[in-house]
């Protein structure tokens, strides 16, 4: 998680992005391209349970980030803080990523998984008994 972290506070600051949800396996891809070079990072955040998106409506699928933040939440009471628009929502899955970007589009994600990887390189999941224990 430290990796990641430190891509999104050094390399995520400046980054283009595509965005893609696949409604059967309940997974939103965020696919970054780092300004000022072509590294590419892509994020999957897998099993979500709340996707904002703000957006302007003439924007295409390409938008500019200018900042990207990831934490893993593990507090009940602010998990319900940032689901008070949803009285109907059941919290029975903690810890739960909230990721957040904002710029050109402002995203708003909270997942169960993530997995995220570096230009070529594999997939790696971030296990929640990693960051929490």
């Amino acid at each position: 998680m430290e990796e990641l972290l430190t891509i999104c506070q050094t390399m995520l600051d400046n980054a283009d992005l595509d965005m893609t949800i696949e409604l059967y396996t309940s997974t939103i891809i965020l696919d970054f391209v780092v300004g000022g070079s072509l590294e590419n990072i892509i994020i999957r955040c897998n099993n979500y349970t709340r996707l904002e998106v703000l957006k302007d409506p003439d924007d295409e699928q390409s938008f500019f980030v200018g900042e990207t933040h990831i934490e893993l939440i593990n507090s009940e009471a602010k998990i319900r803080q940032l689901y008070k628009e949803d009285a109907r929502f059941i919290i029975d899955n903690i810890p739960l990523f909230h990721l957040r970007c904002a710029g050109g589009i402002t995203l708003d994600i909270l997942c169960s998984d993530l997995e995220w990887k570096m230009d070529d390189n594999e997939f790696k999941a971030i296990p929640v008994s990693a960051v929490t224990g």
